[in-house]
């Protein structure tokens, strides 16, 4: 039977990342109390604007990762983030996550998370251009914290609150705006999904990739039916992302998988680059990489 590799449609997206999470499940059940939830939350001035801001997920499989930790350059200093992170911890605690997992580059934040117990699991050089990338864990077996804190002066005391989707952009703008300040972006960020469909246009492949600023394409999952492994579809699919992601100048190409999926992608090149132990709990995550230019 011939397939063919196209470009996908928005429902296209959704059906091919619940095949892939359905097939993970069966491998690495979730936990049945756990649930896909974000949390937002902020810190404002006495003008409501905000000086602070994390974004923290908690997945089914009870890993909580911080996707974003920003404290404004004037306010830099005054426990703001040490506050921020307690908070997600605390969250993450409450709901039974063992481990807290974040990224963060060598122009950021690594000996404030690794003060707060956070270690590096692992380095992506040249990530970007120049720098380097710390993919970072802590285990949380320490007491919860509360959500208030003083400043290192005592002349203020800040309350962490919980924002909206619109306060998320925001705070994820200004992290941007400053790594933006150290390395400018080489063009603006974006998504790409594939899809292999069979002759009666059957998808029984997929992939879903993002381009950030800096031209690195994070292979976000790759998926192929279960009753078709084996055949090369995977394969051809990784090749023509490869080919896409050369012609358009990315330089470099990283993906993050669980212990069972590596050796697919090591196969063609990739190496592992990090390694965070029981994330989830009893399963390795591995960060790979491959270099293209």
């Amino acid at each position: 039977m011939k397939y063919t590799i196209k470009h996908c449609e928005e429902e296209d997206s959704e059906y091919i990342a619940d095949r892939y999470d359905e097939d993970a499940s069966l491998i690495m059940p979730p936990d049945p109390s756990g649930t896909d939830e974000k949390y937002i939350f902020k810190i404002e001035d006495d003008k409501g604007n905000i000086v602070g801001g994390c974004i923290l997920e908690i997945d089914s499989w009870m890993v909580a990762n911080i996707t974003t930790l920003w404290v404004d350059e004037y306010c830099r200093g005054r426990g703001l983030g040490t506050a921020l992170i307690k908070r997600a911890e605390h969250i993450a605690r409450e709901k039974l996550c063992s481990i807290a997992v974040l990224g963060t580059y060598d122009f950021q934040a690594r000996s404030f998370y690794e003060k707060r117990g956070y270690t590096v699991c692992g380095v992506v050089k040249n990530l970007p251009r120049g720098h380097e990338t710390y993919p970072m864990a802590k285990h949380l077996e320490n007491p919860l914290f509360g959500n208030e804190f003083q400043d290192a002066a005592g002349e203020e005391t800040y309350v962490i609150s919980l924002g909206s989707e619109e306060d998320e952009e925001e705070i994820g703008n200004r992290l941007c705006e400053y790594d933006q300040s150290i390395v400018s972006y080489e063009h603006e960020p974006g998504i790409h999904t594939y899809k292999v469909v069979d002759e009666e246009g059957n998808i029984v492949a997929g992939s879903l990739i993002s381009i950030d600023g800096w031209n690195c394409m994070q292979i976000e999952f790759l998926w192929v039916e279960e009753t078709l492994r084996g055949q090369g579809i995977g394969s051809e699919l990784l090749r023509t992302i490869e080919y896409e992601a050369r012609e358009h100048g990315r330089y470099i190409a990283i993906v993050g998988v669980n212990e069972w999926q590596a050796t697919f992608f090591i196969r063609y090149g990739y190496k592992i680059s990090a390694i965070i132990m029981d994330c989830p709990k009893g399963y390795s995550w591995l960060l790979l990489e491959k270099a293209f230019l």
